[in-house]
């Protein structure tokens, strides 16, 4: 389901007032090196409205544009960009600095575009890591709908959209599970916000569990 207004930088404001940061993509190379500072990390995103993919993606319509997403990264409250996935089958493969993530935003446009998802409840972990982390498939399960709202006017108008569930599918290699996940529960917006304010470990803990790994800011 699309979610309240409240957007990437008043959010990143509140919690650290850091600059944006944009994740980069890994190169072949990156996948072989060993680094203490960035993490490779491979899945894929996908939209489907009414069971049918929306990939390949473009620039132009009938195509819909390709899928990014704006995360925070709970440690130290910075917010991150992602490049768009690739247009024909959503996959990626990025360099990321190891941290929990909480993705605040996926899709380009406005709040009440098609495209555009905010808060999705979707978090991930990127633990320090020399070969590449599989993060999973995304799947933005989407619906259409219609129906009809009544204006304080007594004017009635015709609305409709589509609205959304989140499936992460683990379609990789046999090994450790997909670590993005969705959780109803998760904070999101003013009360995420609060909750980081009050104890950033607390905050990762009720998100990825206990056993989090304690990742350095």
């Amino acid at each position: 389901m699309k979610a309240g207004r409240a957007l990437l930088p008043l959010v990143a404001a509140a919690l650290g007032g850091c600059a944006l940061n944009f994740i980069e993509p890994a190169t072949e190379a990156d996948a072989a090196r060993v680094s203490a500072d960035a993490t490779v990390i491979h899945g894929r995103i996908n939209y489907f409205v009414d069971g049918q993919s929306k990939a390949p993606y473009g620039s132009f319509r009938p195509a819909w544009p390709a899928p990014r997403f704006s995360a925070l990264r709970l440690e130290s409250g910075e917010p991150f960009a992602s490049p768009l996935v690739a247009d024909g089958d959503g996959s990626f493969r990025w360099k990321l600095r190891p941290g929990s993530y909480v993705i605040s935003r996926i899709g380009a446009g406005q709040i009440h575009d098609d495209t555009y998802i905010a808060w999705p409840r979707i978090a991930f972990l990127v633990p320090p890591s020399s070969p590449p982390v599989y993060l999973g498939h995304l799947v933005l399960d989407g619906k259409t709908r219609s129906g009809t709202t009544t204006l304080s006017t007594g004017r009635v108008i015709q609305e409709s959209g589509v609205s959304y569930q989140f499936v992460v599918r683990d379609e990789g290699p046999a090994g450790p599970r997909a670590l993005m996940f969705h959780d109803p529960r998760m904070p999101i917006g003013d009360a995420l916000v609060e909750d980081w304010r009050k104890s950033r470990r607390q905050l990762i803990e009720r998100i990825f569990g206990a056993a989090a790994p304690r990742i350095p800011e």
